[in-house]
């Protein structure tokens, strides 16, 4: 499977981010202060819960195989799948979720999901959830 994931990582990369474009370079202090804001106060929680629901929803469309620190599970039941992505909210850790061909990223405490390779169904349905729990999907 980590060979699966290698290549799906060479595929056009979008990222669920709380800004709906990149910061331009002229504006990165603002963006370094506006992401300390976020891992101080509580934030990045909140933002890995949305992470949970809109992979949550997807799961009752899609097959999910995912990698949580060496072990493989499909279709994790909902609580593990969440418990898991909380987990990656403040910790080096990273969930990979494997589904119809494209791969999921979530983790290292990032605020940000990134996703590769997504056909168009699944790219629109992952748009109109993380739309409905106030995220951004662009391209990286």
């Amino acid at each position: 499977m980590y060979d699966k994931i290698d290549e799906m990582l060479e595929k056009p990369c979008y990222v669920a981010d709380i800004f709906p474009e990149r910061i331009e370079r002229g504006k990165i202090e603002q963006y370094f202060d506006v992401e300390q804001y976020f891992l101080r106060n509580g934030e990045k929680t909140v933002l890995y819960r949305k992470f949970a629901a809109i992979l949550l929803k997807l799961s009752c469309y899609f097959d999910f195989d995912v990698e949580f620190n060496g072990i493989w599970k499909r279709n994790p039941e909902s609580a593990e799948l969440a418990e898991l992505i909380m987990q990656c909210r403040d910790s080096d850790f990273y969930i990979n979720i494997i589904t119809e061909e494209s791969l999921f990223v979530i983790g290292g405490g990032f605020l940000h999901m990134s996703l590769y390779g997504l056909s168009e169904r699944l790219m629109d349905m992952t748009r109109r959830l993380a739309a409905s729990e106030g995220i951004f999907l662009r391209k990286a």
